[in-house]
């Protein structure tokens, strides 16, 4: 592989911009493969992992991303996208100490933030996905940030807290983020709450959405 000059590297880059507006993402994927072939340039590699990762290619992505921040250790943005795709692939705890280590250099970037809580949460961990949340919620603006609350929602329903889960379930969903998840965690905390006809409703919204999500189903019985 060759270093490119800049402007070459910013042209290739262009368009890869071009082909993925255009709504062609394979051919902005095999412009990319051909670019990995031919220059080491770090910001065409992590361009190309990005690509897969989007693409729902994570088994390719994970190398990918391993070459993008080898290439270039000081890019923060790789680091935690490598990180949220080993989550993808349910290697959570090489996603947490990953996360836990870009967070250092980047300690406001909530979607590392977000992406640790819910490494921790998969580890059953969840009393630290929760006292992180809670001490980096000023990263957050709580009145829009409907992914926070949901996140702080599964947080407190691994600790045992279920009030507090439904709460933060409660928000999530006014805040429009009526999602599987959403009605789960809340399903699941108002069931432990012993408020069954409330729980029974959310839970089958969940079934119905997706039957494979077996959650639902074990809880209702």
């Amino acid at each position: 592989a060759i270093a490119l000059a800049p402007a070459e590297a910013r042209y290739r880059i262009n368009r890869l911009d071009t082909l993925e507006r255009l709504g062609d993402p394979e051919a902005a994927m095999a412009a990319a493969n051909a670019d990995a072939q031919g220059a080491a340039d770090p910001d065409l590699l992590h361009r190309r992992a990005a690509l897969l990762r989007r693409l729902g290619r994570i088994a390719e992505a994970l190398p990918a991303y391993d070459a993008a921040v080898r290439a270039n250790p000081a890019n923060g943005e790789a680091l935690i996208e490598f990180g949220q795709t080993l989550i993808l692939a349910g290697k959570h705890e090489e996603a947490a100490k990953l996360l836990e280590f870009a967070l250092e250099a980047m300690p406001g970037h909530s979607g590392a933030i977000l992406a640790l809580a819910d490494a921790f949460n998969q580890l059953d961990r969840a009393p630290e996905a929760r006292d992180l949340l809670v001490a980096r919620r000023d990263t957050f603006n709580l009145a829009t940030d409907a992914v926070y609350h949901l996140s702080l929602a599964n947080s407190h329903w691994g600790s045992g807290a279920y009030a507090a889960a439904v709460d933060a379930a409660d928000t999530a969903l006014g805040l429009g983020l009526d999602t599987v998840d959403s009605r789960l965690v809340r399903g699941k905390a108002l069931y432990h709450l012993g408020r069954f006809g409330e729980a029974v409703a959310d839970l089958e919204i969940a079934h119905s959405r997706d039957p494979d999500r077996h959650e639902a189903a074990m809880t209702l019985g």
